[in-house]
C-alpha cells in the first residue's frame, strides 16, 4: 500500500487518535496546523500560521524594549524616529513628538517672521502687524508708546480739562478739574488762587494745594499713566490692563478677537489655531504633528519607499525582514514562503522521524513514527510486509473492510459477551482477528479459516503476539464447509511440521457471506445455541459475489436465529452492508 493510503486506513481505524489525523494531513496536504500540533510548539505556529508578530519578534529575539518591535506593533513614534535615523534633537522629531514650538517653526523656514515671534516671545510689535491693526492706530501706540494723545483720543476725551491739565498742563483746566471735585473744601478761595499763582510754577502751585501726593499733581506734573487710570475710575478697565500691564488677554479683548485663531495661537499656543493661520490645514505637517499620522511621518522623512514605512505602517513582512536583514534566514522562509525545511530547522527535529517521512518520502521512518502516537500490531504487520517486500491484496485493508470490521467490533462489544472460542469462516487475512484482540473483548482463542493457503502466513503476521502467546490465535487453511462442531483440523508449525487440533466454537464469525456458495448447507451446519455474527452485501457487480442479498429482511430470512441481539445496515460509497448478530 502507498504511505498516504496506509495513513488513511489508520486515522479511519482509530479516529479519536487525533495525531495519527495530524501526521495524514501533514504528509497528503502538508497541513502546517496539523504539524505544530504534533511537535506543540505554539509560538512557532502563531508566527507561520497566524503571522502573529508579537511571537514572531519573540522568536527573532527581538526583547519587549526593542525599537523595531515597539515601531511596527506599537508604532511607538520615538522607536520609529531612533530607527529613521533622526536623532533626539532632530526638528522633526521635537515637532512631531513634543509639539516643539521652535522646531515647527525651523521646520517651516519662518525664525524671522511675526507669527513665531507673537507666539513664541509673545512680542507686542509682531502682534499688531498681524492683527491689522496699523503702525499708526492709537491701540498700538497707547500701549506699545504709552502715546497720551492717542489714549485720549481712544478714551473720547479729547476736549476734556483732563486731557488739557495733562498734555497741555493748561491751568485753567487743572482749576476747573479741582473746583469740580471740590479737592479744596472751600479752605481756598479758588479764584484768588488762580489769579495769584496763573503764570507760576506747577510744583509751588500742588504744594499750596497741599496736593503733594495725589494723583492730579502724579498726572499733570509727572504724567503718570497709573494716576491718569486712577483720575479715570478705570482700574478694572481692560485698556489699563493693556497699557500698563501690557497684559495680552486685554489686549485681544481690545482688538474684538476674542474668537480669533489669533488669539488661541498666542494665549493657548493651540497648535490647530496655528496651522489655520500658517493656511496647512490639509499638510502632511500638520498630519504629522497634531494626528501623528504614519504616512505624513513617512512623507516628511523622505522614506515613503523604504522597507520601514513598509514594516511600520502596512505591517509588511517582506519588508520587516529585509529591514532586519534577515532575508535568507529561515525565520523568514518559514513565515513567508512557509518553507517546510525552515520550518523543521527552527523546530530542531532535523533528523527526527517526522521530517524524514514527510521531507524525504521515507517509508521506513513511518513504522516509528506511527509507533509514537499507536499502539497496535497492524503498524508492526506492515512494517514486516514492506521491510520484506511481501506483496498481499491490499483490499483487506480498504475504507470499506475497516469501516465494516469497526461496525462490528463496535456492536459487539455492546452485547457484552464472553465470546470464548472464535471461529473466524472464511476469515481471509484475519485482520477481524487483531481488532477483536486489541478492543479489550473476553475472549480465549481465534481460530482463522480460508480456502486460500497464501492467506495462513500473512494472517499470523497481523496476529503475531497472539500466535506467540500458547496460539491464542492460530490460522488454518480449510474449507468452512468442512468445519464440523465440535471441529477436529491440521495447523502447520513455525518448522513447517503439522498439528492436529481438536475445539467446539463459542463463537462463529462470518463477515463475507456474499463470498459463500451452498450458503444454506453451510449455515444449517451450525448448532443451535451458538453465538453467531454475520455479514453480507448487496454489492452484486463483483463476480465473487455469488450469495449478496437484496436487503436485511432478506438476509434475515437466510439466517435464521432465535435471538437476534443486533441487526442494522452500513451504507458504503459503493454498497451497503448487512450484519446480523445473535443465536442460531
Amino acid at each position: 500500500m502507498q504511505t498516504f493510503e496506509l495513513l488513511d486506513r489508520f486515522e479511519l481505524m482509530y479516529p479519536s487518535n487525533n495525531k495519527l489525523g495530524d501526521i495524514r494531513r501533514l504528509y497528503i496536504d502538508k497541513d502546517l496546523s496539523s504539524l505544530f500540533r504534533l511537535v506543540d510548539n505554539e509560538e512557532l505556529r502563531k508566527a507561520v500560521i497566524e503571522q502573529n508578530l508579537h511571537s514572531l519578534f519573540r522568536i527573532l529575539g527581538e526583547g519587549e524594549d526593542s525599537d523595531i518591535r515597539r515601531a511596527v506593533i506599537e508604532q511607538n513614534l520615538h522607536s520609529l524616529f531612533r530607527l529613521s535615523g533622526e536623532g533626539e534633537d532632530s526638528d522633526i522629531r521635537r515637532a512631531v513628538i513634543e509639539q516643539n514650538l521652535h522646531s515647527l517653526f525651523r521646520m517651516l523656514g519662518m525664525e524671522d517672521s511675526d507669527l513665531r515671534k507673537v507666539i513664541i516671545e509673545q512680542n507686542l510689535h509682531s502682534l499688531f502687524r498681524l492683527s491689522g491693526e496699523g503702525e499708526d492706530s492709537d491701540l498700538r501706540k497707547s500701549i506699545i508708546e504709552q502715546n497720551l494723545h492717542s489714549l485720549f483720543r481712544m478714551l473720547d476725551l479729547e476736549d476734556s480739562d483732563l486731557r488739557k491739565a495733562v498734555v497741555e498742563q493748561n491751568l485753567h483746566s487743572i482749576f476747573r478739574i479741582l473746583e469740580d471735585e471740590k479737592f479744596l473744601a472751600g479752605e481756598v478761595e479758588l479764584e484768588e488762587l488762580r489769579k495769584a499763582v496763573i503764570e507760576q510754577n506747577l510744583h509751588s502751585i500742588f504744594r499750596l494745594l497741599n496736593l503733594e501726593d495725589s494723583d492730579l499733581r502724579r498726572a499733570v506734573v509727572e504724567q503718570n499713566i497709573h494716576a491718569i487710570f486712577r483720575l479715570l475710575d478705570l482700574e478694572d478697565s481692560d485698556l489699563r490692563k493693556a497699557v500698563i500691564e501690557q497684559n495680552i488677554h486685554s489686549i485681544f479683548r481690545l482688538l474684538d478677537l476674542e474668537e480669533s485663531d489669533l488669539r488661541k495661537a498666542v494665549i493657548e499656543q493651540n497648535i490647530h489655531a496655528i496651522f489655520r493661520l500658517l493656511d496647512l490645514e490639509e499638510s502632511d505637517l500638520r498630519k504629522a504633528v497634531i494626528e501623528q499620522n504614519l504616512h505624513s511621518i513617512f512623507r516628511l522623512l523622505d522614506l515613503e519607499e523604504s522597507d520601514l514605512r513598509r514594516a511600520v505602517v502596512e505591517q509588511n513582512l517582506h519588508s520587516l525582514f529585509r529591514f532586519l536583514d534577515l532575508e535568507e534566514s529561515d525565520i523568514r522562509r518559514a513565515v513567508i514562503e512557509q518553507n517546510l525545511h525552515s520550518i523543521f530547522r527552527l523546530l530542531d527535529i532535523e533528523e527526527s522521524n517526522l521530517r524524514k517521512l514527510i521531507l524525504e518520502d521515507n517509508i521506513w521512518k513511518l513504522w516509528p513514527l506511527l509507533k509514537d502516537y499507536c499502539d497496535t500490531q497492524f503498524i508492526e504487520a506492515f512494517k514486516y510486509f514492506t521491510m520484506n517486500e511481501i506483496e498481499i491484496d491490499n483490499d483487506c485493508f480498504s475504507r470499506g473492510q475497516i469501516q465494516s470490521k469497526k461496525w462490528l467490533v463496535t456492536e459487539l462489544q455492546k452485547c457484552n459477551l464472553e465470546l470464548g472460542i472464535v471461529y473466524l469462516c472464511a476469515g481471509w487475512y484475519a485482520t477481524l482477528a487483531t481488532m477483536l484482540f486489541e478492543s479489550g473483548m473476553k475472549i480465549d482463542t481465534i481460530r482463522s479459516f480460508d480456502i486460500d493457503p497464501s492467506c495462513v502466513k500473512i494472517a499470523e503476521v497481523f496476529n503475531k503476539p497472539w500466535v506467540m502467546d500458547e496460539w491464542k490465535f492460530k490460522s488454518c487453511t480449510m474449507d468452512i464447509n468442512h468445519i464440523t462442531y465440535p471441529n477436529e483440523y491440521t495447523v502447520t508449525k513455525r518448522d513447517g511440521t503439522h498439528q492436529e487440533l481438536f475445539d467446539d466454537p463459542t463463537t462463529i464469525i462470518n463477515t463475507s457471506c456474499e463470498h459463500i456458495e451452498d450458503f444454506d448447507d453451510w449455515y444449517n451446519k451450525i448448532p443451535v445455541g451458538k453465538l453467531l455474527v454475520l455479514q453480507t452485501n448487496d454489492y452484486f457487480e463483483i463476480e465473487d459475489h455469488i450469495n449478496c442479498s437484496e436487503s436485511l429482511a432478506h438476509f434475515a430470512e437466510a439466517t435464521p436465529m432465535s435471538n437476534v441481539l443486533y441487526e442494522g445496515e452500513l451504507h458504503l460509497e459503493h454498497y451497503t452492508r448487512y450484519m446480523r448478530i445473535g443465536y442460531r
